[in-house]
């Protein structure tokens, strides 16, 4: 199975409400990416987050540990709530950012989404934390047939199997 993974997913985000800097690392080379050295691996895979505090100049990596198997293939977050089309922005344009419209202005939510998947199985891991990846969380995992979408009207993300016989709905909160 040829599966394609986000294409130009590799990181280098800022959050600006808290002044956090989001770099990518490779699955192989474990280390940062974006050098020259690199170009023998697919850049295209990203196996974890160096989240670097600007303020107090301080970095954590958000996984500890992680298989050369395991990738990150989205970390939403929101930047800002645009008042005239009465939608959250988020860090970057994801199809599974969905119910996004006509939301009353609110506080952004101190939340990372994170969705990490198996390239030989295709489960899917998601986790959600803090932006500065303190109190993360495993919330979900998920096997090749299940999908996920962000509602964000509701502050919920949702997974669900679309079997004709027995679909399964489950919501946890965002």
């Amino acid at each position: 199975m040829n599966y394609k993974y986000q294409r130009k997913f590799n990181t280098e985000e800022y959050d600006r409400q808290f002044n956090l800097f989001y770099l990518s690392i490779h699955p192989k080379a474990k280390k940062l990416m974006g050098g020259k050295k690199d170009t023998g691996y697919d850049l295209t895979k990203v196996s974890n987050i160096v989240i670097y505090d600007v303020s107090n100049q301080s970095s954590k990596i958000l996984f500890e540990e992680v298989s050369d198997k395991e990738v990150i293939t989205h970390v939403l977050f929101e930047t800002e709530y645009n008042e005239q089309q009465q939608e959250i922005l988020f860090n970057r344009h994801s199809s599974k950012i969905q119910n996004n419209h006509t939301i009353a202005h609110r506080q952004l939510y101190n939340q990372l989404l994170i969705c990490q998947e198996n390239t030989d199985t295709h489960h899917k891991k998601l986790w959600i934390s803090k932006k500065d990846g303190s109190s993360k969380k495993l919330l979900a995992e998920l096997d090749a047939t299940t999908e996920w979408r962000l509602d964000v009207y509701n502050r919920k993300i949702r997974t669900f199997t679309r079997s004709s016989e027995n679909p399964l709905i489950e919501d946890y909160d965002w």
